[in-house]
């Protein structure tokens, strides 16, 4: 194995996506269990890409996104994971 950057700008910069859809249930946990994470806050972006959710799933991950800048909440109107991810894949 290879041994992690001694200094947090040496760590490679990481991109978490998340397809969801009404997981207004699950959602809260999930995004504090990834920003919890000890990897350097600057080299970590949280991408959540919602299926266009009916409950209060939205709702939720804006007043992370809030609170929380490396976090971003994008779309997906095709509501299926690889539509998600490749949306994902464009957020600059």
């Amino acid at each position: 194995m290879t041994p992690l950057a001694s200094t947090p700008s040496e760590q490679p910069f990481v991109s978490v996506v998340i397809p969801i859809r009404n997981e207004e249930a699950f959602i809260a946990d999930t995004l504090d269990s990834i920003l919890e994470q000890d990897y350097p806050a600057d080299r970590v972006e949280v991408i959540v890409a919602d299926g266009m959710s009916t409950d209060r799933t939205r709702d939720i991950v804006k007043e992370y996104s809030e609170r929380h800048p490396r976090l971003r909440l994008i779309d997906n109107p095709a509501r299926v994971t690889p539509n998600a991810l490749n949306a994902a894949a464009w957020v600059q």
